[in-house]
């Protein structure tokens, strides 16, 4: 994410927009009560209810497990928490999400939370179910801003940009607003995977479509050995298809990983020194409206592993 050298707004030049901060926490949230006192005093804004408002600005829940299993079990909950039906009024043009530390803008930045890291892709794809909004996301370095830092979060509200992070200066003076972006690049992307990862692939989820066709690529990249975990395990047909032509090993033990004692077993049998890459293609999912999914596809995704 680069850092954005964008100016502040001038607000004479631009009529007020009405904006309606929804939390689904407490109105008590310090995130939301920051955000509204900056909303309410910037000359741009109109500070309005969801059924006025122009821009919808919702505040994510307080899901801040750094663990992930920990923040998947958050997430089953927590995410149902966000009403969009009720946060986009008929007025609505762009629907804002606000994280809290679900970015990580450089490698030497702490790694974004789980939970709200994943909020905000939630974001992304419920926005397909709303056409005439652009939905966009805007994460904070913590529940504490400070005023400052909300009256930055209030111009970045106001902008164009779809996907931003606000950070404190690395001098510690002043604020960077980090976007993301995609642009047309003449350099071709790297291919392929490190020699040392294909040593020994473990997938799980191995009898599925996309568990065989990453066992597939593994192999035609150069794969030495790769186990296929699943419950019910893969024929010797399908085994022989994999590696035609090519001197991998596939193995394909029946193993249920929701089990610990079978994983356990499955692991003293096969694992040798270990898995040198990991490929998880274990899960079920089903397409639906957001408001009919959120409880039934987390935990089909998402249980324990």
């Amino acid at each position: 994410m680069p850092a954005s050298d964008q100016s502040q707004h001038d607000a004479a030049d631009r009529p007020a927009t009405a904006v309606a901060i929804v939390t689904p926490d407490s109105a008590d949230d310090p995130v939301a009560r920051r955000l509204t006192e900056a909303v309410a005093a910037h000359p741009a804004c109109d500070l309005t209810g969801t059924d006025e408002a122009e821009i919808a600005v919702i505040i994510a829940p307080a899901l801040m497990q750094p663990d992930a299993i920990a923040a998947a079990g958050q997430l089953r909950g927590g995410a149902q928490q966000l009403d969009y039906h009720r946060a986009v009024g008929a007025r609505c043009r762009r629907v804002w999400l606000v994280t809290i530390c679900g970015e990580q803008v450089d490698a030497s930045a702490p790694a974004a939370l789980p939970a709200q890291a994943a909020l905000a892709a939630m974001h992304r794809s419920v926005g397909f179910e709303f056409p005439d909004q652009t939905f966009a996301h805007l994460d904070v370095p913590s529940r504490d801003i400070d005023e400052a830092t909300a009256r930055r979060c209030i111009d970045v509200l106001l902008d164009d940009h779809i996907e931003v992070a606000v950070r404190a200066h690395y001098s510690g003076t002043g604020l960077d607003c980090f976007t993301r972006t995609l642009r047309e690049s003449a350099e071709s992307a790297a291919e392929g995977v490190a020699t040392a990862a294909l040593d020994h692939v473990v997938i799980t989820g191995g009898n599925g479509t996309i568990g065989l066709r990453y066992a597939r690529h593994c192999v035609e990249h150069g794969a030495r050995r790769v186990t296929l975990l699943s419950r019910n395990g893969v024929d010797q047909a399908e085994l022989d298809r994999l590696t035609a032509g090519y001197p991998a090993q596939v193995l394909a033990p029946a193993c249920d990983i929701t089990d610990p004692d079978a994983l356990a077993a499955v692991a003293g049998e096969y694992a040798g020194d270990g898995a040198s890459l990991l490929i998880h293609a274990a899960g079920a999912a089903r397409f639906a409206p957001m408001t009919n999914s959120a409880t039934t596809s987390g935990q089909m995704c998402s249980p324990p592993r």
